[in-house]
């Protein structure tokens, strides 16, 4: 996680924003000193004509943002809460070790909008287009990473009391954002869309087989730029069972996904591959 000080500058300053307005009390005597919750009064139990209550009661939930999530503003390792975040991914493995995972996204942001949940093998599992409120436990997975190198995760484990998801209704997925394989191969930039639905212009060639993690390299036609399509989310060689070197597509979706120290287009369905081609 390598969070711009632009970024956290922005998100610091809507916060303090968010806490600077509509929470001030404004009764007609103003003597209630202690209304300090951080969102608008809507209490409506606060009324009485002298207001004389000392504090002001209501409770209301603080979802956590997922861009702060990548601002670095919470704590690793704390429970974090969100809420209506639509399913872009599912990653479904039979048997251990590997844990089933969902990418979640914030159709409300353009960037930094996007998260990974792991979730257990024994779990149901919820489907793309689904709209998940859960709990879970911020960390930073290093998916074969250290350090800064890692993936903003957030882990439901079923024996934590702690932990849920609920299916609370479907969304239409958020519209991907269009990058380059320059763009992707430039962390600074693709960090900005970690977990999130992306796009890339074709025509794009294949320039390699499959390797053991069933990932092929791809290049635009007269580029020198190359990333790997990951079958993580959903392997197209059941659709493309002839899939490797000399192929082409006309376009590639996806999500963008960090694994074993590089960011890679994750497909999610036979459809993220468009006009493929076999010689």
């Amino acid at each position: 996680m390598r969070p711009s000080a632009f970024l956290l500058a922005a998100l610091a300053l809507t916060a303090c924003d968010a806490k600077g307005t509509g929470n001030e009390d404004t009764d007609a005597t103003g003597n209630n000193l202690e209304d300090t919750d951080v969102t608008a009064d809507t209490d409506v139990a606060d009324t009485d004509a002298t207001d004389t209550d000392a504090t002001d009661t209501d409770v209301q939930t603080e979802y956590a943002k997922v861009p702060f999530v990548h601002a670095g503003i919470y704590t690793l390792n704390s429970y974090l809460h969100f809420h209506d975040l639509v399913v872009t991914a599912v990653r479904y493995r039979v048997t251990p070790p590997a844990s089933n995972g969902v990418i979640v996204q914030d159709p409300a942001y353009t960037d930094n909008a996007g998260l990974y949940v792991d979730l257990d093998n024994t779990q149901a599992m919820p489907e793309v287009g689904d709209l998940l409120d859960f709990v879970g436990v911020y960390v930073e997975d290093p998916v074969g990473g250290t350090g800064v190198d890692a993936l903003s995760t957030i882990v439901i484990d079923p024996i934590d009391t702690n932990s849920y998801y609920n299916v609370t209704g479907t969304a239409a997925l958020p519209e991907p954002v269009t990058l380059t394989l320059a763009d992707i191969l430039d962390s600074s930039v693709a960090e900005t869309y970690e977990s999130m639905r992306v796009h890339v212009d074709g025509p794009l060639n294949v320039v390699s087989n499959r390797n053991g993690y069933g990932e092929v390299k791809v290049k635009t036609v007269g580029g020198s730029d190359e990333v790997l399509v990951s079958p993580r989310f959903y392997d197209i060689i059941a659709d493309y069972p002839g899939l490797g070197n000399l192929d082409s597509f006309s376009g590639l979706n996806g999500v963008l996904f960090w694994e074993r120290g590089a960011y890679k287009v994750a497909t999610t369905t036979a459809l993220d591959v468009a006009g493929y081609t076999h010689p």
